[in-house]
């Protein structure tokens, strides 16, 4: 493999774009804030 692969067969790394990392991040901050907003509804509305 040449210097310029994406995967470093000498210790299994992959290397990715810091803007790749940020936007899992960011989609996973997503999801949760979304399923602890409709926790919080339904939790108030089950009260109700």
């Amino acid at each position: 493999m040449s210097n310029t692969s994406k995967y470093d067969v000498g210790n299994g790394i992959h290397r990715v774009p810091t803007w790749r990392i940020a936007g899992y991040v960011l989609n996973n901050t997503a999801t949760n804030l979304y399923l602890f907003m409709m926790n919080f509804i339904a939790y108030y509305y089950s009260i109700n």
